[in-house]
């Protein structure tokens, strides 16, 4: 199995169930100069709403479930468009 696939199938599972707030990890196109200490993650608020977007946090907060908390890395219209992009979760 690809690792795009993996990495979808994996990603379906936390929107089609609601599971959590997922870490991702840093991107080289987006994790630097401005959020190159920010940690890359979809809120849980994001992934009720079946909505796309990355956003980082400091590397010191610990809470990925506040709702709509920390800066906009990146927004995608669909999940394809998101992990053809390179996003991964955090392992």
């Amino acid at each position: 199995m690809s690792d795009k696939i993996y990495q979808k199938l994996y990603f379906e599972a936390i929107f089609n169930h609601d599971l959590y707030a997922p870490v991702l990890e840093p991107h080289p196109d987006y994790c630097v100069l401005q959020f190159s200490d920010s940690v890359p993650y979809i809120s849980y608020d994001d992934v009720i709403n079946n909505k796309y977007i990355v956003r980082g946090r400091p590397a010191g907060e610990d809470n990925p479930s506040v709702p709509y908390a920390g800066e906009i890395i990146a927004e995608y219209e669909n999940l394809d468009e998101l992990v053809n992009k390179g996003w991964r979760l955090n392992s």
